[in-house]
């Protein structure tokens, strides 16, 4: 039966309870699945998860026949807000057709789905115990859908060293707070990684050369219309747009 393993604890993430103001987080032990054999009691990753899903996807026969699969990611069970294939979890996200699963256990939050008509698989793994699992997939979804959207000016031919523009992708802050500055194709966005729905808050930089873009569509903000500059101090990149400076940012956990 599927359960943790005691001397394979230390191969394991720990599971942490809230953030309650002026305290750590609590420290949670694992706990054994015993008759929750059926819903938990796995170890797994992120990658092997990816590699699950794959096996579900129509044309890859590897693990289950197509008919078992179809069988399985069709509606068998659905009462109010629940619906229910066999194993899978049914839902609809973006206007996308998802199976899959949500979950939680002492100290993780998780959540993991596929989408067939994209052959899109998103996983997403918290170790808390309110960790925002399904608020992540959605807002990983919500991007995907943008880039989606956006396809052909992502990918115009833009005359800019790609591998520079990996360069300085990032997160950047100020007073104003933190933003994400990231290469999409060939352009740049700009980005509030506190979002729900991260294209809410989306902003695409156009390249105007000498290390320069300006902000073309998006959010109309004081930022809108203006050029932001790049330039590297002490090899370190930063953000300029007049007398306002946006330093690199880095998360502490």
């Amino acid at each position: 039966m599927p359960d943790i393993e005691e001397d394979r604890l230390a191969e394991h993430a720990t599971g942490y309870g809230r953030k309650l103001p002026g305290q750590d987080r609590e420290k949670i032990d694992h706990v054994r699945a015993k008759v929750m054999n059926s819903a938990t009691g796995f170890s797994t990753n992120v990658e092997d998860l990816i590699e699950f899903y794959r096996f579900h996807q129509f044309g890859n026969e590897t693990f289950l026949e197509d008919r078992f699969k179809r069988e399985m990611q069709r509606l068998q069970f659905s009462e109010s807000t629940y619906r229910w294939g066999l194993g899978f979890e049914i839902g609809r996200l973006g206007g996308l057709h998802l199976v899959g699963h949500r979950g939680g256990y002492p100290g993780f939050i998780t959540s993991s789905s596929l989408c067939q008509e994209r052959k899109l698989i998103i996983v997403v793994f918290t170790s808390a115990i309110n960790g925002p699992a399904f608020d992540l997939a959605a807002g990983i979804n919500d991007m995907l859908n943008y880039a989606a959207s956006n396809e052909s000016k992502l990918l115009d031919e833009v005359d800019v060293d790609t591998q520079w523009l990996n360069d300085i992708s990032g997160f950047y802050g100020n007073r104003w707070g933190v933003s994400l500055f990231q290469r999409l194709g060939s352009r740049m966005i700009d980005i509030s990684p506190d979002l729900m729905t991260p294209s809410q808050g989306a902003s695409l930089a156009e390249y105007e050369g000498d290390n320069s873009f300006r902000w073309v569509e998006g959010v109309q903000n004081g930022a809108f219309g203006e050029l932001t500059s790049v330039e590297k101090v002490n090899g370190r990149w930063k953000l300029r747009q007049g007398e306002s400076v946006s330093e690199p940012f880095s998360f502490e956990y």
